[in-house]
């Protein structure tokens, strides 16, 4: 996305053509700007802590406020409808009964 803001249109082909000229008039491509492997993973090495991550994600699963004040669920081997939510409705299909099979006789 910068690239295409760089070059102020999105109908550049990036892998051919320059993004704009540099200060010197001279082309610059999208490969002239675009950092290496090594100065990426030297970055990660230097910036990335193990701190950072666990800082984030030690709680991931615990949720927000809103998530904890959702409760638990109570263990059920079906779902349990709730007839006023105005968002999940138990498809009528459930509903409709059906006579028990035919059983065959041998």
């Amino acid at each position: 996305m910068v690239a295409y803001a760089l070059a102020g249109t999105l109908n550049k082909d990036l892998t051919s053509e320059p993004l704009g000229q540099g200060s010197d008039g001279a082309p610059v491509y999208l490969r002239d700007i675009w950092p290496t492997s090594l100065e990426i993973a030297e970055l990660v090495r230097t910036c990335v802590t193990p701190d950072m991550f666990a800082k984030r994600y030690g709680h991931v699963f615990e949720g927000d406020e809103k998530w904890q004040a959702m409760g638990k669920a109570k263990p059920s081997l079906t779902y349990r409808w709730n007839s006023g939510s105005t968002y999940v409705q138990n498809p009528p299909y459930f509903e409709v009964s059906r006579p028990s099979p035919a059983r065959s006789r041998m």
